[in-house]
């Protein structure tokens, strides 16, 4: 796997939110050594073989959980920048060669984009027979070019793994890693049974939907009866702030009428003509002025 897949991947905006940050920031080998104690936690495989398995970190990361990982690619410039010590467990194949060995665990993360129908069906069978268990991600993201075929949808990787008798664990969430990831299981199921465990599954989520749904609903009430206290609490505070600057306006005006009083009353002329005559008798900062304050005790 490509290392800007894995960020595609952890950084979808449906992940989640603290992974997402982590995607964003860590350093990339830390990442697929998330990955691989992922899967490590999650399957407990003692044989791996990863599709697409481009310069080997997620590999690397795998053998150093202990776990025999091997990965095949189609791309012999890649695997030359793969390190030295991870490029034995390496080789240059085509995904729809038979494969030699089997494993516990096949990984396939966007190895399969941009591949034409007949290509990938052969594909496919290839990795059924080769493990139980298959550990898929695929993006549909938009090809980018135009001969490059339309993706696959979902639905379609789904139909494509049953025919060879995999199915999707619907109890194997793996939404914490993307929200593109799923567990495929070989069956030994009847069509009814399959159906059955799919629509108990789907009623459970239908349960849960439900109450989500309710507790959705009392949720609204409550932040519409809060937002109702709030606006009637602000329309309160604001008649009260709008009574008290009236108050005050009023206050202001009384106060700037009674100055006027005093700036036009005889007694306020009288006390100017005083100063003014002080001040030409005695200026400020004179020897009048200091003399005086002496006598005065000042």
């Amino acid at each position: 796997m490509k290392a800007e897949d894995l960020r595609l991947l952890r950084t979808e905006p449906g992940g989640n939110p603290y992974l997402v940050n982590r995607a964003r920031t860590e350093p990339i080998q830390i990442e697929f050594d998330a990955l691989a104690e992922h899967l490590q936690n999650r399957f407990r495989p003692k044989r791996v073989l990863e599709l697409g398995c481009d310069t080997g970190l997620l590999i690397a990361s795998l053998r150093r959980q202990g776990i025999e990982a091997y990965g095949i690619d189609r791309s012999s410039a890649t695997l030359e920048k793969a390190h030295a010590e991870i490029q034995p467990f390496l080789r240059i194949a085509a995904y729809s060669d038979p494969f030699q060995e089997t494993y516990d665990l096949m990984v396939c993360i966007q190895a399969l984009s941009g591949l034409g129908a007949p290509e990938v069906e052969q594909i496919i069978e290839n990795i059924c027979r080769s493990a139980p268990v298959v550990f898929f991600c695929q993006a549909p993201l938009r090809p980018t070019n135009e001969d490059q075929p339309e993706p696959l949808t979902p639905a379609d990787w789904a139909r494509l793994f049953a025919r060879s008798g995999f199915y999707h664990d619907l109890e194997d969430d793996l939404e914490e890693f993307s929200p593109w990831c799923v567990t495929l299981r070989k069956t030994d199921k009847t069509a009814a049974q399959i159906i059955e465990a799919y629509e108990s599954r789907f009623a459970s989520l239908r349960r849960e939907l439900r109450q989500r749904r309710s507790h959705g609903v009392e949720t609204h009430l409550a932040l519409t009866q809060q937002e109702a206290h709030f606006e009637a609490t602000l329309a309160e505070i604001q008649e009260r702030f709008e009574q008290a600057l009236s108050t005050a306006r009023e206050r202001s005006a009384a106060l700037q009428h009674e100055l006027d009083e005093v700036y036009t009353s005889r007694a306020w002329r009288f006390a100017l003509a005083l100063r003014r005559l002080r001040l030409f008798f005695i200026p400020q900062g004179s020897r009048r002025e200091r003399w005086l304050l002496s006598i005065l005790g000042k």
